[in-house]
């Protein structure tokens, strides 16, 4: 399966992304910092995409093209975070 997970560099989206790898499914991460994201055990078997999903993507359709499911992991809301 192809599945994108947003907030993927978050404490439960890293979780999930290493999880999904070992049971050999496609990743399509999302989050805000790519700098953040470097230092995950993922980062180079996943597509990568650095982005803040509270605004547009110019190239969704792209991003979920043949994409069997979506996490959505992202959340602003953690005060002090």
């Amino acid at each position: 399966m192809k599945i994108i997970v947003t907030g993927a560099t978050g404490f439960i989206g890293n979780h999930v992304v290493l999880r999904l790898l070992e049971r050999n499914h496609k990743v399509v991460a999302i989050a805000r910092s790519e700098e953040k994201a470097k230092k995950m055990p993922w980062y180079g078997k996943v597509q990568f995409y650095s982005h803040d999903i509270h605004t547009p993507i110019d190239n969704l359709l792209e991003l979920s093209e043949q994409v069997d499911a979506l996490m959505h992991l992202a959340w602003p809301g953690l005060p002090n975070y």
